[in-house]
């Protein structure tokens, strides 16, 4: 059987590379070095950190002393290790990572209280003053503060009630607000507030449990200096107590300037979906009915500051309903925030003995199942838009067929579709993507499992990352995924053409009742269409979203500004995109390619071609023939397609697929993906740590420079057929290769081997130390 996807249109917005953030629990581990949150940093691709951690905050944290390498504990008196602030905030400038600092807000209130018992705030305003300025400033590192969140957790480790955290952090935020706005560049800092909850120290149902919703709304009311009504009345006659909650939490904010300080509303999301419908949006929803419903507050974000799979219920085993299944939904969570417009999100935990945390254990040793799909996620989401394959179903998207459920984003170049399995055994499952695809398609496929034998509900299981061949699982928009208990298959799509008319352009007939167009040609103002004649003609595209076609001929086609589709058709042509998100198709003929300013899809075609992607985040393919590709600046997607190819990624966190062939493939600055595929292919990562892939074929992984810190990858090194080549490995006089290969540092970790020189860490996944030799090396 045969299923048949239909898509609906997108639906929410599209996922920003912040919904990939991640927490560091500064008592947890070391910030950098061997174990380290550094190494988790990197692997799984985290973007925004929040420091120092959750509910550690409110009992260690004083911002007095942020610098401090040991923390005590503010009821026990419990003395531990500790990252100070400025370490993080180096490793987070250094890095390029934008950071969420919480401010602990436990012993800001005073013991004074309220007629209705209610502690009043006793903020530290000088020290909160300083430690903001100092912060926002750069007096503990150049990383860019993206925002301040008020405390952890009010109603937990907090330990207050909604009023009396409302009231602080009215203040607070006031405060916070104040201070910014004497610092360059600060008031492009966020100020984040908690949402209101019903749990521990603020449950509100249980203080009035036993009475009738009437009764309750007129106490509420009364005590809180508010208008409730029906609004806060479920159809089963029971009070909303989040909503309530809400409500408590936002009535201090009665000034200009309070409301004005709040740019964002704190969730933290711990799914216990399947077992408990609707755990993913019950708080971004209660936000947006509340908060989000304020004029006051327009345009205030939703910040998730920890999430994953619950790690603590009841409902879940730790070997059963974890590992893969995690995985699975931990997408369907990010799914809920880009319906629900979450503008920030930091994963919990990178690194705990917990079983929802994406790495096992106190130190970094390898990623887990989940772990492996954050990151997975983390590369291919980001600027993408969820496609609605279930508009039935207002909560969800994905398409639920049999065995399988079927995810699916996509931009202008790229559709990605996650297809996992639902079922408890092996199957096979086919699926027809036509009415989601249009055109021709270049496909990369990744399976995620776990090792056979292996649980694939448990987080410790060995995973098993995997690249099929893309004719294995796709042809012609049919799928046909072979997948075992809780497998998941991600396919990356990227379009030759968005629709089937642009990717073989209409031929241009003369019409003998009109002269010739000229050989030179500029367009004017607006969106043109330009088709060139039989010779070789130059054709400029000036302002507007132009269409341009060279047609036959060697042809010199330029986009000017705008969103353009440049096509050169028959002949050796010259292109250059310009300015804009261009479309850039070369066809027969040995082309030239340059894309330019601006995130351009660039397509080779026939023929030994040069394609350089130039500046931003651009996508080239290189298609039939020998080609040379280039993506310049930016996060690059390279697919040399057929043929001996040459690539290179440039400066960026970039992709480069060889495809068949016998390939060079390299990677350029920064932290990148390079795979081989068929063909005995050349694979140099560059600088920057690095995953290589060489596919099949006898391939040769080159390290020209050794870097002491810098961390790469290779997934698939074939014992006996893939090489590894490393420059300036010096031996003792006489040694000879052996020496060489003596110098080497080799040990193992629970996925592979290690060898490491000169404090540069080469991984091997799936290979031992012991079965390493010195013909399994290249020493120049």
């Amino acid at each position: 059987m045969t299923y048949t996807i239909q898509t609906y249109g997108p639906a929410g917005g599209m996922a920003d590379a912040r919904l990939f953030g991640g927490n560091v629990l500064a008592p947890r581990g070391a910030m950098t070095g061997d174990g380290s949150y550094a190494e988790a940093i990197d692997q799984l691709g985290v973007t925004d950190l929040r420091y120092p951690g959750g509910s550690l905050t409110e009992f260690y944290f004083d911002i007095s002393d942020p610098d401090a390498t040991r923390a005590t504990h503010g009821v026990t008196g419990e003395v531990i290790d500790f990252i100070p602030l400025s370490e993080f905030m180096a490793f987070a400038g250094a890095n390029g990572h934008a950071v969420n600092i919480v401010i602990p807000t436990r012993d800001q209130l005073s013991d004074r209280r309220d007629a209705d018992g209610h502690r009043v705030p006793q903020i530290d305003e000088s020290e909160l003053r300083a430690f903001v300025r100092d912060v926002a400033g750069g007096a503990y590192g150049d990383a860019r503060v993206a925002s301040f969140e008020i405390g952890n957790e009010y109603w937990g480790s907090g330990m207050m009630s909604a009023a009396e955290y409302g009231r602080l952090a009215a203040e607070m935020a006031t405060v916070i607000d104040e201070e910014l706005a004497r610092v360059p560049g600060g008031e492009a800092i966020e100020i984040a507030v908690q949402m209101g909850t019903n749990f521990n120290h603020s449950n509100l149902s249980a203080e009035f449990h036993g009475m009738a919703a009437p009764d309750i709304l007129a106490a509420l009311n009364a005590a809180y200096d508010l208008d409730l009504g029906a609004e806060v009345v479920r159809g089963n006659g029971e009070v909303n107590w989040g909503l309530v909650a809400n409500r408590i939490v936002m009535q201090p904010f009665d000034t200009a300037e309070e409301i004005s300080a709040v740019d964002a509303i704190v969730a933290h999301v711990y799914s216990k979906e399947p077992a408990v419908d609707g755990q993913r949006d019950l708080d971004l929803t209660t936000i947006r009915e509340t908060w989000g419903a304020d004029a006051r507050f327009e345009g205030t974000g939703i910040h998730v500051t920890e999430w994953s799979q619950s790690g603590s219920s009841g409902h879940f085993d730790d070997r059963a309903d974890y590992g893969l299944h995690q995985a699975h939904e931990m997408l369907n969570i990010v799914e809920a925030f880009m319906a629900q417009g979450v503008t920030a999100a930091q994963v919990w935990p990178l690194i705990q003995n917990t079983p929802n945390a994406l790495s096992s254990g106190f130190e970094f040793t390898a990623l887990n199942a989940p772990g492996v799909f954050f990151r997975m996620m983390a590369d291919a989401l980001p600027g993408k838009t969820m496609v609605d394959l279930d508009p039935a179903d207002r909560g969800e998207t994905e398409a639920q067929l049999g065995p399988v459920h079927v995810h699916a984003f996509s931009d202008a170049n790229e559709t990605v579709v996650y297809i996992a399995s639902d079922s408890a055994r092996t199957e096979t499952t086919r699926i027809d993507l036509s009415d989601l695809l249009s055109g021709p398609a270049l496909v990369h496929a990744i399976l995620l499992g776990v090792a056979d034998g292996a649980e694939a509900g448990h987080n410790r299981s060995e995973v098993q990352l995997e690249e099929l061949a893309a004719a294995s699982v796709y042809e012609d928009g049919i799928v046909t995924a072979t997948l075992a208990e809780g497998e998941i298959l991600q396919l990356r799509i990227f379009a030759r053409a968005p629709s089937e008319a642009v990717d073989t352009p209409t031929p241009h007939a003369a019409d003998p009742r009109e002269p010739a167009m000229p050989e030179r040609s500029v367009t004017g103002n607006g969106d043109d269409r330009v088709i060139g004649g039989t010779g070789n003609d130059t054709i400029g595209g000036k302002d507007g979203n132009d269409d341009i076609d060279g047609a036959a001929g060697n042809d010199l086609l330029g986009g000017g500004l705008g969103t353009d589709t440049l096509t050169g058709n028959a002949g050796a042509d010259t292109i250059g995109g310009g300015f804009g998100d261009d479309l850039i198709y070369g066809n027969d003929g040995a082309d030239r390619l340059a894309g330019g300013a601006g995130g351009d899809f660039l397509v080779a075609g026939t023929g030994n071609d040069t394609v350089g992607g130039s500046y931003h985040h651009d996508r080239i393919i290189g298609d039939d023939g020998d080609d040379s590709l280039g993506g310049g600046t930016g996060r690059d997607v390279l697919h040399g397609e057929a043929g001996n190819d040459s690539l290179g990624g440039g400066e960026g966190d970039d992709t480069v697929i060889g495809g068949d062939g016998d390939d060079f493939l390299a990677g350029g600055g920064r932290d990148d993906r390079v795979w081989g595929g068929a063909g005995a292919d050349t694979i140099n990562g560059g600088d920057g740590d690095d995953v290589l892939v060489g596919g099949t074929g006898a391939d040769v992984f080159v390290f020209n420079d050794l870097i002491a810190g810098e961390r790469d990858q290779i997934s698939d090194f074939a014992l006996g057929a893939d090489l590894i080549r490393l420059s300036g490995v010096e031996n003792a006089p006489g040694s000879g290769l052996a020496g060489r290969f003596e110098a080497l540092s080799l040990h193992d970790t629970p996925t592979g081997a290690v060898v490491e020189y000169a404090g540069h860490r080469i991984e091997l996944s799936g290979v031992r130390a012991a079965d390493l030799g010195v013909d399994d090396f290249l020493f120049v």
